[in-house]
């Protein structure tokens, strides 16, 4: 896997996350839906405490553990897929929940890949030896920001119908901040295909593959045509790269919906 393919994925999650803050802080924005609030306030929480425990291993040299307590506990909140896959469909009121638990994905997703660099110069080095040795942690949230953001691209037309009329100028920054958010999530869906275009785990493969196989209804009616053709050639290396039970079917199935797209 090389560090510029993951490197690629944080700021276009940044730039997802800053678009949908823009387009909430322009809209009316009532939350309640179900167990999502709960789900994303207790991943704001344990991704506060994974910072501290990060900043922690910062201070006394040491390295991250993901696999183990508190670190395993942190994650299991943040990176609650189960719980993810148990909601029920989307809501109106879903957006500003999935956006508070997207940022914490985001932001837990940069602590774990940046740990240990102190400047651009070391940087490459950390990315490389955080993925090396946590690329379990790292895939998860990768696989699961790609689950995430498409679920709030699917949730905005709900969101956007159920607005009060608003003056246009408010209308057009709404537009506005679904057009960025779009943009952001096809940006990770690039990123996300490049990093699978390496060898890596079979379980993070899976991972990765699935999430792109089952969101692809979502994000391949919003690409180009370049585009589809560079995810297309990725999907191909990724298959190449990872030959494991379910991973080239489901890159397979993704390929499928991102060639009958036509535009």
């Amino acid at each position: 896997m090389t560090t510029r393919i993951v490197a690629r994925v944080p700021s276009a999650i940044v730039r997802t996350v800053a678009a949908l803050g823009l387009f909430l802080a322009a809209s009316l924005a009532p939350a309640a839906a179900q167990d999502g609030p709960q789900l994303a306030a207790a991943a704001k929480e344990a991704e506060q405490s994974l910072s501290t425990y990060l900043q922690d291993k910062m201070k006394m040299h040491g390295r991250p553990d993901y696999t183990k307590p508190p670190a395993s506990q942190y994650l299991r909140h943040i990176l609650d897929a189960d719980a993810f896959a148990a909601l029920p469909p989307p809501k109106a009121t879903d957006v500003p929940w999935l956006l508070e638990w997207n940022a914490s994905i985001s932001q837990s997703y940069k602590m774990m890949l940046f740990f240990g660099a102190t400047s651009d110069k070391d940087m490459k080095d950390a990315m490389v030896l955080n993925v090396t040795e946590s690329e379990d942690a790292i895939m998860t949230a990768m696989a699961l920001e790609v689950r995430l953001g498409s679920r709030m691209l699917a949730t905005m037309p709900l969101f956007m119908a159920s607005l009060p009329p608003e003056d246009p100028k408010k209308t057009e920054i709404r537009k506005a901040g679904v057009k960025r958010a779009e943009r952001g999530l096809i940006e990770t869906v690039q990123g996300t295909s490049m990093t699978l275009s390496s060898a890596m785990r079979p379980n993070n493969a899976l991972a990765l593959s699935a999430a792109l196989r089952d969101t692809a209804p979502v994000w391949a009616p919003l690409t180009t045509a370049d585009e589809r053709r560079i995810l297309l050639t990725l999907f191909k290396r990724a298959s190449d790269a990872n030959v494991y039970p379910g991973v080239v079917s489901a890159l397979t199935a993704a390929s499928a919906t991102v060639s009958a797209v036509k535009n």
